[in-house]
């Protein structure tokens, strides 16, 4: 899956915000992001992508995300381990927490917490 450009992205986070919505809804979400005809030609390219469906009332379209935001960032992670870390999450985790300055007891809180969901 390729990543999605900016403006892509914040039509899909509409999207998934929305569940479903009409043009003038995705206009309402992104008032800094463009005009009409930008940000329907670029919701016409994820149709064409397969990221985004619509269905037809009359002469206006309602669209639709075909793919979560789940599966999009797990599609993301994945690419980032493989082009970044060599495909180890160690590596990927190891850089988060040094970069981020994670404290001992956040990585304990979250060791806690993955610990309980494994029950």
């Amino acid at each position: 899956m390729e990543t999605l450009k900016p403006l892509e992205l914040a039509i899909m986070k509409a999207l998934w915000k929305l569940k479903k919505a009409f043009m003038k809804e995705i206009l309402f979400e992104l008032p800094e992001e463009g005009a009409y005809n930008t940000i329907l030609s670029t919701v016409r390219k994820l149709e064409k992508d397969n990221l985004v469906g619509h269905k037809a009332f009359g002469k206006t379209n309602q669209y639709f995300p075909l793919i979560t935001e789940k599966k999009y960032k797990k599609a993301m992670l994945k690419q980032l381990l493989r082009q970044q870390f060599d495909n180890s999450p160690e590596k990927l985790f190891s850089f988060f927490i040094k970069e981020e300055k994670v404290d001992i007891a956040t990585l304990e809180k979250l060791l806690h917490e993955l610990k309980s969901d494994d029950k």
